[in-house]
């Protein structure tokens, strides 16, 4: 309050420049206040100490106002040089750009180049890629054809590896390509197999004989068809991994021609179990089908199981006709000895009783006196009395030749009846329940023909040896009769 009176004691002029100075000053101090506001605090500020007088204010107010323009300078000066120093930055900063953006666009230039390499690469990869796939594909399907053509195959056993089925498997199974050793391990194996099948070897290994026992046996192979053991046919057991002596072996040739392969594989002396010699060849029996004949021989029927399949009626149509056979040799047999005697008579002036023409003979001996016509009736009478032994079982031995095709007509037709009882009790679903009935129509047929048509040939040529011998005496006695009728018309 003091203070206000003092500057209401004042003259007008004082007060009036009082009044400009503090105009002046507010100008000078408020844009250096809203500077310094934007700007960092500046080093030395005027002191802010309270004035105790008016001159010491007008003092503080010079000193402020003198103050205010020297930090206005030095602002003035600073943000020049700040000007200098961010033209010069930004010079720098705009040739940073521009070398920034050269570079952008040589990078741009390599990124796109890049990326085209990018692209034929992987298109590169999914080649390769693709062929590698497809070769573990290959790979894969190999192993696994190896593994079930040795499953059934006894090339298995003699194989050095026992392991190899197991290890083909893993092989099979492997997802992506393999490993360089498992593929190696397959080529050589491949190898291995193709050696083994190309060849014949012997090897040692447990047979199953037809008793069920097994024996440790020397087998010779013959590449993948044949496996032989002391001249007998081996079968391969699938399931078992085993040999098995066929309890039906084929025929006797067959049998011969093994036992022959076997002695010259054996005593060759070769480790491979072949000749010594490529000009020494021995003539061994093969299966192609690599055993499926020999597995069809096992289950087929031996000629007395057959018979046996045809029943009772099969052994009659046996029986009749051995008995028929035994009849026919007999009778041609004793046939064949009367023509002998008979052509000998006829070449002989004496005449013998033990045949048929010296018999008919001896009667026109004992009838000289007798006229043609009587001595005719005699000699013809004479022949009528040889033809009995001559015909005698002939006529049995074409009956039993009609009656065995009828037995086995007769067999057809029962088994037929039992093949349809079978199938209106089972029905049609097991052929097994019908096999008996058809087997028996089948089996009796074929045994009637085979027993009818060799007893009409023998019947057919016994007969042809009576007509014969009758021809001959009837040739004879004519020739007697005409010799007497031309004595007479001489006489």
């Amino acid at each position: 309050m003091k203070r206000i009176g003092v500057l209401s004691a004042l003259p007008t002029w004082v007060a009036s420049w009082v009044a400009e100075w503090a105009l002046i000053m507010a100008a000078g101090v408020v844009p250096g206040v809203a500077f310094a506001a934007a700007q960092p605090a500046p080093e030395s500020l005027p002191s802010s100490s309270p004035a105790s007088s008016f001159g010491q204010l007008l003092e503080k107010v010079r000193g402020d106002h003198r103050e205010s323009v020297r930090l206005a300078r030095e602002r003035e000066r600073r943000f020049a040089a700040d000007k200098e120093s961010q033209a010069r930055e930004l010079a720098a900063a705009r040739n940073r750009l521009d070398e920034l953006l050269a570079r952008s666009a040589e990078l741009e230039k390599s990124f796109g180049e890049n990326e085209e390499k990018i692209l034929e690469l992987e298109r590169l990869h999914h080649q390769r890629a693709g062929d590698l796939e497809e070769l573990s594909a290959v790979i894969a399907r190999a192993a696994a054809d190896t593994r079930e053509a040795l499953s059934v195959s006894f090339i298995r056993l003699v194989l050095a590896d026992g392991e190899a089925e197991e290890k083909l498997t893993r092989l099979a199974k492997t997802d992506g390509l393999p490993d360089l050793e498992s593929v190696r391990y397959l080529w050589h194996l491949l190898l291995e197999i193709m050696a083994l099948q190309g060849g014949s070897h012997r090897f040692q290994a447990e047979v199953v004989l037809p008793d069920g026992r097994l024996e440790a046996r020397e087998v010779t192979h013959i590449g993948p068809f044949t496996a032989l053991s002391r001249g007998r046919f081996l079968k391969y057991l699938a399931g078992t991994g085993g040999l098995a002596d066929l309890a039906h072996q084929p025929g006797s040739r067959y049998l011969a021609a093994a036992a022959d392969a076997t002695a010259a594989m054996t005593g060759s002396g070769d480790e491979s179990g072949g000749a010594d010699a490529l000009s020494d060849f021995v003539a061994a029996p093969v299966d192609p089908t690599r055993g499926a004949l020999l597995s069809l021989l096992v289950h087929a029927p031996t000629p007395a199981e057959r018979i046996e399949q045809g029943g009772v009626i099969a052994y009659l149509i046996l029986a009749l006709g051995l008995i028929g056979v035994l009849l026919a040799l007999e009778r041609i047999a004793s046939l064949a000895r009367t023509v002998r005697k008979v052509r000998r008579q006829k070449d002989t002036r004496e005449l013998a009783a033990a045949n048929p023409l010296g018999r008919v003979l001896a009667v026109a001996r004992e009838h000289p006196d007798a006229d043609a016509e009587g001595l005719e009736l005699s000699l013809h009478d004479a022949v009528i009395r040889e033809l009995p032994p001559l015909e005698r079982g002939l006529g049995f031995l074409k009956v039993l030749a009609a009656i065995a095709p009828l037995l086995g007509l007769l067999g057809t037709v029962v088994g037929m009846i039992e093949t349809f009882q079978a199938i209106t009790l089972f029905g049609t679903g097991d052929p097994r329940t019908m096999a008996g009935g058809i087997s028996q129509a089948l089996v009796t047929t074929a045994l009637g023909l085979i027993v009818a048509v060799p007893l009409l040939l023998l019947h057919t040529f016994a007969a042809a040896r009576s007509r014969e011998i009758r021809q001959i005496l009837e040739e004879q006695s004519a020739g007697l009769v005409a010799l007497r009728a031309r004595h007479e018309a001489v006489a």
